[in-house]
């Protein structure tokens, strides 16, 4: 794939629409950095994808990793943009610990 260059265009979606809505997209720890330009020019408000997902901020029981989550609100507040975690619980991306009793019995199954 070509790199292709960014040009900035003198108008701003988020400019635009300052006065009626906000305008976001959703983020992960690459797009921060390889389509930074683009997102401070256009953009006010930010979601993350999955670097706020249960699965990614407690993938295992007592330990939590807001390392990559920590980032993407970095560059928000850097760029005086709002921001939004998407789906905290999602069937598809909860670890399994969460699902199991002390005794590593899962709670969906049948004893």
């Amino acid at each position: 794939m070509a790199e292709q260059e960014q040009q900035q265009t003198g108008f701003s979606l988020a400019e635009a629409f300052r006065n009626d809505f906000l305008i976001g997209t959703a983020v992960n720890k690459r797009t921060i950095v390889s389509q930074s330009d683009l997102l401070k020019e256009h953009y006010n408000s930010l979601t993350a994808e999955n670097e706020m997902k249960f699965e990614r901020l407690h993938p295992e029981e007592h330990r939590y990793t807001f390392e990559e989550a920590d980032q993407i609100a970095g560059f928000a507040r850097e760029n005086g943009m709002s921001l939004r975690g998407h789906t905290l619980v999602w069937h598809n991306q909860t670890p399994g610990w969460v699902f199991e009793d002390g005794n590593a019995f899962s709670s969906r199954s049948t004893r």
